[in-house]
């Protein structure tokens, strides 16, 4: 029997994952990682924040494959 602990860890890690894979640079930019610092972004000016570099990038989205994954695996045992 499925229990609503199995069916949130599926939704809340599937819903994760699918949001890493599709936006990694909003993503990114809203952890803590990507926040504003006083050495990078110096001016302080609204929505001049740097790109996120490709290899930050490349790290969120294996976030997001691997949250994929282990909501793939709690699917598999909650209803095998």
């Amino acid at each position: 029997m499925t229990g609503v602990r199995e069916l949130l860890a599926i939704a809340i890690g599937a819903l994760l994952g699918a949001l890493c894979l599709a936006a990694p640079a909003a993503v990114f930019r809203l952890s803590v990682l990507g926040g504003a610092s006083p050495t990078r972004n110096p001016g302080g000016e609204y929505g001049s924040d740097p790109e996120p570099s490709d290899r930050a990038l490349l790290a969120v989205r294996a976030v997001g494959v691997a949250c994929l994954a282990v909501a793939a695996f709690v699917a598999w045992q909650a209803f095998a």
